[in-house]
Order: C-alpha cells, then structure tokens, then sequence
C-alpha cells in the first residue's frame, strides 16, 4: 500500500513542530524529516492553543473520537533516523498500526511541548498515545492522569499509573555482560562508557558494566562521560576521541544518534566500541566487539497485540535476557572473532544472571 504522509497543527508551540501520519499504515523504512512551515495565521493559532489546553473537566472525561477509525501516536523526543533505538521503536510501532488497523502519527518534540502535544492527542481522540524516552515521563504522568480515559503505552520507562502501561528493559543486565566482554578485550586494562544523558535510566547502563567489568578485574580504570544529548554526533566523535587519546581502548557507548560519533572516531584511531540498543557491529567491522541489543520495536508490537487481544495491561512491563527483552550479540566470525574463552564467559555470566546467582546493579556501587 503506497505510504501517505499529512501534517497537522496540535497547538501554537508545534505550528513548527513536525508531525507525520501515515494513512493506512502502509510502506516500509523510516520517515525522512520533513522542513518545518507555519501552519495557522495568529487567529487560527489562538484558537488551536484554546483547544490545546488542559480544557474543562468534559473534554478530558470524554475526548473526542475519530471519525475514520483507529489512532496511534508516537511521541519521540529523539529525531527519527538514528539507526538506533528510535527508528527500531518505530518499525514496532509501524507494524502494529499496520496489523491491527490504526492510522499513524509520529511527532517529533522539543523540549516545552511535551505535556500540550499530549493533551492535544488525548483531545483529538487517539486511542494509542506513545510517549518516547525519559524526557517525556513526567509530561506523560501528568497529562494521563488529567485524561484518564485515554491510553498510553510509555517507552523506556516504569512509571505505575492507571492508564498507562510502561515499558522498560532491565538494561543493566544486557550491559554486565558488556562489561565482562570488554574487561577481557582491553589491551592495557583502561576502558570507557560514554551516555547521552545522565539521568537514571542511563546510569543502569553504566552500573551493569561497571559491575560486569570489575567482576573480571576489580582494578581496571573505567572513563565516564556524558554527551548531553541523544542526537549530537559531533559531540559523540569529540567525546570519544577524547577517550581513546586518554587510554581506553574500549567506549561502550549508550547514547541514540550520538553514538554515530563514535563509530567515526574509532574508525580513525583503531579504537573498540561496544554498541548499543540494535546491532551495530558491522559498522566499523573488526572494531565493535558486540552489541548490547534491545528489542524495543518488539515489546510495542507486542502491546498494540495485547490490546486488540483483551486491552492494555496496565502498569510498568520490565524486559530482560529472561523474556528475550535484551542480549549482548557477538559479531559474527567474519566479521570479528570473538576469542573462545571470552565468549564463554560471557555465556557462563548469563546464566549465572537467569539464575539469580548474579544481581546486576542499577546504580554504581
């Protein structure tokens, strides 16, 4: 079916905001990012910011529904086309409007037009509202509690609200294995993390691989840094080759589209790089050596499912090695040779974390 794509106005603050739908849920591959244009003159927008609003106590009891069907929105804070973890959690996304009959929206944010882009979704009648990333918790928090008829599904999150059901992978467990793997690469024991942002969700990140690193030498020196932002490849390539001009010969690196820096600088010093959120260990081949994968596209097709199967389960969903929510993927042989004993390691602390034998941490101790 060929893909459509329409933009429309969902308040004053998003008269330059990007928002594509795509009727019919057809077509495949991500939507490029389309120029920003003014949608309304001031007295339109005057009257979009009314309907934007909070509004009476009516319309966020009974929102209104669409005329031509079934709704979703994705709400991401980070720009689609990544090759990362927006763009996976939009192939989930993309699958589930498709299969299950629901006309799309994708809206891209900025910072200030978090809580009125969900209020004005919640009054335009979307049946699936999905907020994206930390930035939009506490928007998603106080906007579903003012609507609380309508439905969030709230990626890489645990929030325990009525209506809302949050998704979250236990991403310090992925990225133990990580720092096992990286601990017994590293030349001249001094490796590095580097993450979009610090707050705590990413700091799980950091923890498992701390924990995971040091339980293979409790004496190797771990760099730490924070790119400030999960689309700013400069930054990512500036950060890193800061890093690997320190010493470590490693960077595990959990930051969306920044991390595309860092391929860049390892591929102009001979540095490693553990990858993050889907496979990227062809990028630079022979230098990335495993990827800390996440299934995000899966658990939100797994909830568009669940509620044409009974309704959303609300409440925070947690995704582990145990439910094939995460993993450390080795690269293939032809690519990198993952030595024996390091995949056996790697191998023997997974079990060791189903089992219970192994706890990783979420925060660094």
């Amino acid at each position: 079916m060929e893909e459509k794509r329409m933009k429309k106005m969902l308040s004053v603050a998003l008269a330059a905001a990007l928002v594509l739908g795509i009727a019919g849920c057809g077509g495949a591959g991500t939507p490029e990012t389309a120029a920003t244009e003014a949608a309304t003159t001031a007295t339109e927008a005057a009257k979009e910011s009314e309907t934007a609003a909070a509004g009476s106590t009516e319309a966020a009891k009974a929102p209104e529904q669409s005329a031509g069907g079934k709704k979703a929105a994705m709400i991401t804070a980070q720009p689609l086309g990544d090759k990362g973890v927006t763009d996976n959690t939009y192939e989930g996304f993309k699958r589930g409007c498709e299969e299950f009959g629901y006309e799309p929206t994708v809206v891209e944010v900025q910072a200030g037009e978090y809580e009125e882009t969900l209020r004005a979704l919640c009054q335009e009648g979307y049946d699936i509202i999905m907020p994206c990333w930390s930035a939009l918790e506490d928007a998603c928090a106080k906007v579903s509690a003012e609507y609380p008829d309508s439905e969030f599904i709230m990626v890489f999150s645990e929030i325990e609200l009525p209506n809302v059901k949050s998704l979250i992978s236990k991403q310090e467990d992925g990225s133990y294995l990580a720092g096992v793997a990286a601990a017994m690469t590293t030349k001249n024991d001094h490796i590095a993390f580097m993450g979009g942002s610090d707050n705590p969700q990413i700091n799980k990140f950091l923890a498992g691989y701390d924990a995971g690193a040091k339980a293979v030498n409790p004496d190797i020196k771990i760099d730490v840094t924070w790119v400030g932002s999960f689309d700013d490849p400069a930054k990512g390539k500036e950060l890193a080759l800061m890093l690997y001009d320190q010493g470590a010969d490693i960077i595990y690196v959990a930051a969306a589209a920044s991390s595309t820096g860092v391929f860049d600088a390892a591929k102009e010093t001979g540095g490693m790089v553990v990858g993050c959120d889907v496979d990227q260990n062809g990028i630079v081949p022979g230098q990335v050596i495993g990827s800390m994968v996440i299934n995000y596209g899966n658990w939100v097709y797994q909830a568009f499912q669940e509620r044409e199967d009974g309704g959303l389960k609300f409440g925070a969903y947690k995704y582990g090695l145990e439910n094939d929510g995460l993993d450390l993927l080795l690269p293939e042989e032809s690519v990198y040779k993952t030595p024996d004993d390091i995949a056996a390691a790697v191998a023997e602390a997974k079990e060791k974390i189903l089992s219970g034998e192994i706890v990783a941490p979420t925060a660094v101790q």
